[in-house]
């Protein structure tokens, strides 16, 4: 049918005028008012996430009851038909920013950053966030010097897409998007400041502040917090401007300034910096340049594509001589790849420093080092008897540690404690610069623990005072693993760290690509982690080489656990998928360039091309879970034991049968721990349960203030647990 046929809903199509990852741009006429409009019509993909469909529709409902506003194009209508799903918006009264002639002046960025500011700000009044600011998604009249910010709500649809899909897009811009929304957390006033500073840089130097050859490596350099922000006299850029962007820039939302508006002003006042001369002249328009998906236009219509070139003819010999150039290129990366996977063999760490697994302490965030949370001796004598309390002033998001004898507690006002295990005395405290999220990591007379500030702290056990401390690109995420005097540590940098765990001095490190979630799970010879795009990374633990990768489709926010042989990985749903618990091979060895291409294959599976991949080599089983969120599994007697919206499930370790499953009276929230014959786990409404392990009945209940969201431990005959009511509890 041509497309001049097509109607949707009152919208008659008329020529193609862009297209991009999401779907294709048409002009368009309303046949009710004749008024020339724009729709897009989506990628045939999307009308199978019906889920995520609802959510974008909810958004753009909520962005077109907004008041009106002269900054914000809200869209006009959307729905499905036979021809896929669809979006109508008006044209805005000017070309988007794209085609000004980059840099501009301090006055004319000040104007346009004004004007975004105050779109943004009135959508945050009424509870929404942008989630996409970009260049294409902000027009400008350079006539009457009217800012207009459309494509509210839009970037759900990349963000909530399949991580295969959703690699190829740019919506949301990796350049532009704050790095907790690339994580997958949704947009909020922090993240739209954050990409108003990164287009305010754009702006003004005619580079964004995130640079890289492909948007993969754009998105990776964001996560990492790398920004490339220089003073620039030639440009009259004041430093003051660059202190302010690059704070703007931070990869904690908290180190930010509060809101778009707040931003605005500041920048005002770092323009007004001495010496810096302001140029009042119009920016001009230039020729097309890309087009990022905005369904926003006016007469001209940026179209995007990450090469441009000539198109040569090319004659058969030319052809064979290609194909040849590119076997020998071929054959030389695959010998050079086979190389570089043969690191040289680090020092030995200073001393063989591990942390201990026995019962009676729980030195580890997950018990042992594979991760089992498994205390194999009996607990039943334990009761919801309330032994001691210990308060504070801040919400506890992570569990304690203990060595037996000493508690160790991440709070969240602000400290690390230490404690008698017997009586809940302090011994001794050590302030941080933020409220920690993570459980400490006991070794021997150390303390391990990770803070948002980015730095990794070794702490004396007994003093609490530091005896080193590292500096990573990221916050530091997850508690580590020691064994063999090396320290592992990860952090949202994508980088785990092996450490000489008594000096701090690096042996190895391994870039996994995306944020590494979860503690490290450690065996005899292999390490096991865990990245939140979906990856399992099974490394040499020696050399830190990778031997095998494995890719799960879907977001991942848990600890893996090890076996000998088997990863044992629970990946949450997305879209309208449910999580799963999968279990993997981590005995395979990965061949030279078997990811990208099975990433090739997912992505021409996704566009329609070819028919769905087989399981990636290595795959053992994959459990369905029965709701989109999961905790972190624990494994005792054959047994997988993983949480999954309110139902906590006993899955078999070799198969991946249900042995059974039980629904609790809230949802679980914290990740359970197993011994002999007790499985503990924390709801949502502050209940801690104890359970029968081979029938999920309850057999007690103790009730806190707040969520339990950490899970609890096992120490010294007594059971300790935090809540976010900023209290931890002993119980016996």
């Amino acid at each position: 049918m041509p497309v001049s046929d097509i109607t949707l809903g009152p919208y008659r199509l008329g020529r193609s005028v862009a297209s991009t990852g999401l779907g294709t741009l048409y002009e368009a006429t309303d046949e009710r008012t004749g008024a020339s409009v724009v729709v897009k019509l989506l990628h045939a993909y999307f009308a199978r996430e019906t889920a995520l469909l609802q959510r974008l529709f909810s958004v753009l409902d909520a962005v077109r009851g907004l008041p009106p506003h002269p900054t914000i194009l809200p869209p006009l209508d959307w729905g499905e038909s036979a021809a896929g799903v669809w979006i109508a918006a008006p044209r805005a009264d000017g070309p988007s920013l794209e085609r000004l002639a980059l840099p501009l002046s301090a006055e004319q960025t000040l104007a346009i950053v004004d004007g975004v500011a105050a779109a943004l700000e009135h959508a945050h009044a009424a509870g929404l966030a942008h989630g996409d600011l970009k260049p294409a998604n902000v027009f400008f009249d350079l006539e009457r010097g009217r800012v207009q910010v459309g494509d509210f709500g839009i970037g759900l649809l990349g963000q909530g897409a399949d991580p295969l899909s959703r690699a190829t897009l740019l919506t949301p811009h990796p350049a532009y998007t704050a790095p907790e929304c690339l994580a997958g957390a949704p947009a909020s006033p922090e993240a739209d400041t954050f990409s108003l500073a990164a287009l305010a840089w754009w702006l003004r130097t005619g580079a964004p502040p995130f640079v890289a050859s492909s948007p993969a490596a754009t998105r990776a350099l964001v996560l990492a917090g790398r920004a490339r922000l220089q003073p620039d006299p030639a440009l009259g850029v004041p430093a003051p401007v660059v202190q302010l962007i690059g704070r703007a820039l931070e990869a904690v939302p908290d180190l930010r300034p509060p809101r778009p508006a707040a931003f605005a002003a500041a920048l005002h006042e770092a323009e007004r910096a001495p010496g810096m001369a302001v140029d009042a002249a119009i920016p001009s328009a230039t020729a097309p340049v890309v087009d990022t998906g905005s369904l926003y236009w006016s007469s001209a219509v940026n179209k995007e594509t990450w090469f441009t070139g000539r198109r040569w003819r090319i004659t058969w010999r030319g052809w064979l001589l290609r194909i040849g150039i590119v076997a020998a290129v071929v054959g030389v990366a695959i010998a050079i790849w086979q190389y570089l996977q043969q690191p040289p063999v680090p020092p030995p760490p200073s001393t063989s420093l591990a942390s201990a697994v026995v019962p009676g302490r729980w030195e580890l965030s997950r018990y042992d080092l594979q991760n089992r949370a498994y205390l194999p001796v009996p607990t039943g004598a334990i009761g919801p008897t309330l032994r001691w309390r210990f308060d504070t002033r801040g919400e506890f998001r992570a569990a304690p540690a203990s060595d037996g004898t000493t508690i160790y507690a991440a709070t969240g006002d602000n400290r690390i404690v230490a404690l008698d295990a017997e009586t809940g005395r302090l011994r001794w405290q050590l302030p941080t610069t933020g409220p920690v999220d993570y459980t400490p990591l006991v070794a021997g007379d150390f303390v391990y623990v990770g803070l948002r500030d980015k730095r990794l702290l070794a702490l004396d056990a007994a003093t609490g005072e530091i005896r080193w401390e590292l500096m990573t690109g990221n916050p530091v995420s997850y508690s580590g693993a020691v064994s063999g005097g090396v320290l592992y540590q990860a952090s949202t940098d994508e980088v785990l760290y092996a450490l000489d765990a008594v000096t701090g001095a690096t042996l190895w490190t391994y870039s996994a690509g995306a944020a590494i979630v979860g503690s490290p799970a450690v065996l005899d010879d292999r390490i096991v982690i865990l990245s939140d795009d979906g990856w399992v990374h099974v490394l040499d633990r020696v050399t830190g080489a990778k031997r095998f990768d494995f890719l799960f489709v879907g977001g991942a926010n848990s600890t893996p656990i090890a076996t000998d042989d088997t990863a044992y990985v629970a990946i949450g749903g997305f879209a309208r998928r449910t999580a799963r618990l999968a279990a993997v091979d981590i005995h395979q060895r990965s061949q030279p360039f078997e990811r990208d291409l099975y990433f090739i294959q997912g992505v021409l599976w996704l566009w329609g091309i070819l028919p769905p991949p087989p399981p990636p080599r290595g795959s053992r089983w994959s459990a369905a879970l029965p709701h989109f969120r999961t905790t972190s599994p624990a494994l005792a007697e054959g047994q997988v034991f993983v949480g999954s919206g309110e139902a906590l499930l006993a899955i078999d370790q070799s198969s991946g049968a249900k042995r059974w499953e039980r629904t609790m009276p809230a949802l679980i929230t914290s990740s359970p721990i197993v011994s002999r014959d007790t499985v503990y786990l924390g709801l949502e409404d502050g209940l801690l349960l104890a359970l029968d392990p081979a029938s999920g009945e309850e057999r007690w209940r103790f009730a806190t203030g707040g969520a339990i969201v950490a899970n609890p431990i096992l120490a010294g005959e007594m059971l300790y647990v935090a809540s976010t009511d900023g209290t931890l509890y002993a119980l016996r």
